[in-house]
């Protein structure tokens, strides 16, 4: 008798999910949280970039409207047209001038293209030529001298505050005398006689005080009406 002895088939109780497996199920909401993270600092960094555009913007803003701007390298033609309109008229070369502006309370009392500046310091006279570093300088009672076509010219300043920026020298002056409003060597000295007078005489702080800034402004007028004597002789 012959018997099979094929194995019978078996049928296995375990059979493939058709259902696909979500291996991302844990992973899902780090995941999210993450992107969350990102989001925030994303919206964080938002403020701190547009204040760093604000500043480059100020900053150019500021670059382009001083005075020494420069196109492709070369210095713009608006820069001083006060000293090309004096160039053209005849004036006081641009390869050496410069820019001298003095005002007072009352107003602008000169603003004019000059070759070099000296101005009365607290702590000695301040020269001022074209290509000057900026400086800003209190001055003193004395006299301001300018070389304006190749000729000194005074002023006389009774105090104040001056600027050199960009080839542009600006003096504020509490007050200051020009032109005719000098008084003459003769009155300049009487007042220094006066002054000194009055200065031998004062018995108080105040009064000592008072005669020797009288003292300084007439010194003041008797060099100025010097160089205004000196320059009509010659």
């Amino acid at each position: 008798r012959s018997a099979s002895c094929s194995p019978a088939p078996v049928h296995s109780t375990l059979q493939p999910s058709r259902q696909p497996l979500r291996h991302c199920s844990l992973l899902s909401p780090m995941r999210a949280e993450g992107s969350l993270h990102q989001r925030a600092r994303g919206t964080a960094a938002r403020p701190a970039r547009a204040a760093a555009l604000v500043a480059l913007a100020t900053a150019l803003a500021a670059l382009g409207a001083s005075q020494r701007c420069f196109v492709l390298g070369r210095p713009s033609q608006r820069r001083l047209p006060i000293v090309a309109r004096s160039a053209a008229e005849g004036g006081d070369s641009p390869a050496e001038a410069i820019v001298l502006k003095v005002l007072t309370p009352e107003g602008v009392v000169t603003k004019q293209v000059v070759q070099e500046v000296s101005l009365p310091g607290i702590e000695g006279r301040l020269g001022v030529l074209r290509g000057h570093a900026p400086m800003l300088a209190p001055v003193g009672v004395g006299v301001l001298r300018f070389k304006h076509n190749s000729q000194w010219e005074p002023m006389v300043l009774f105090g104040g505050y001056a600027s050199v920026d960009s080839d542009v020298v600006t003096i504020l002056a509490s007050e200051c005398e020009a032109g005719d409003d000098i008084p003459t060597l003769e009155e300049s000295q009487k007042q220094f006689d006066q002054a000194t007078s009055a200065m031998a005489s004062a018995g108080s702080k105040t009064a000592k005080l008072n005669a020797k800034d009288a003292l300084k402004r007439a010194a003041a007028r008797i060099q100025a009406a010097t160089m205004l004597a000196g320059r009509k002789r010659s």
